[in-house]
């Protein structure tokens, strides 16, 4: 356990290049609505608001009825 304890310390994390992993996932939940008026109210809705967040390369998204 202590040598496992040493080694922790001497794994060189600062020597790993940084990244970033950014995702996304929304999900909403509107009983008896039809996939349109979710698209239309909804989903175009936070589209256009999501895009003006910095660094997002993609947005994807679906409505569909369930």
């Amino acid at each position: 356990m202590v040598l496992g304890f040493a080694a922790y310390f001497q794994l060189g994390i600062g020597k790993i290049s940084p990244f970033t992993f950014r995702a996304m996932v929304l999900r909403t939940y509107w009983l008896k609505a039809t996939a349109q008026q979710v698209a239309e109210q909804v989903t175009d809705k936070l589209e256009r608001t999501l895009q003006e967040v910095p660094n997002v390369n993609k947005i994807r998204s679906t409505s569909w009825l369930w």
